[in-house]
């Protein structure tokens, strides 16, 4: 399994947008083909996860103001808690960043998102996550 995190790429973007998304629950799974959309307990941050093509895809977005600093947006391997990959960036107020893991469907369990916020101490739990695989 080490073998294959290894070749996964990540492909990272932001784009500005003014779209409110819904908040429905404090976390959430999204199955191949599903979009779960999520507010993240104690994050002014709205998440949405969903695979294509056997990508991995998460949106998050700040519909709110800007945050006070950085937070680090960790991908992993639900399963065994293992980060695949991670970024480090600040959301200002509207903006929304989209984080790809290729080959997910590769990936026997879940993908999960953990955003770590150090000005907002919280359990290490996944914030939000989806299967590629079926």
């Amino acid at each position: 399994m080490k073998s294959v995190l290894s070749v996964f790429a990540i492909s990272f973007s932001i784009t500005l947008s003014a779209a409110l998304w819904s908040a429905q629950a404090a976390s959430a799974t999204s199955q191949p083909g599903q979009v779960a959309m999520v507010a993240v307990s104690g994050l002014p941050i709205e998440v949405s996860a969903s695979c294509d093509k056997g990508t991995a895809v998460f949106k998050v977005m700040n519909p709110g103001e800007t945050l006070p600093s950085a937070i680090i947006f960790n991908i992993l391997e639900v399963k065994t808690n293992t980060v695949v990959s991670k970024r480090r960036m600040s959301l200002a107020a509207g903006q929304s960043a989209t984080f790809k893991l290729k080959s997910a469907d590769k990936v026997s369990g879940d993908i999960g998102l953990f955003m770590d916020a150090k000005w907002l101490p919280r359990d290490r739990r996944v914030d939000a996550s989806v299967r590629c695989s079926g």
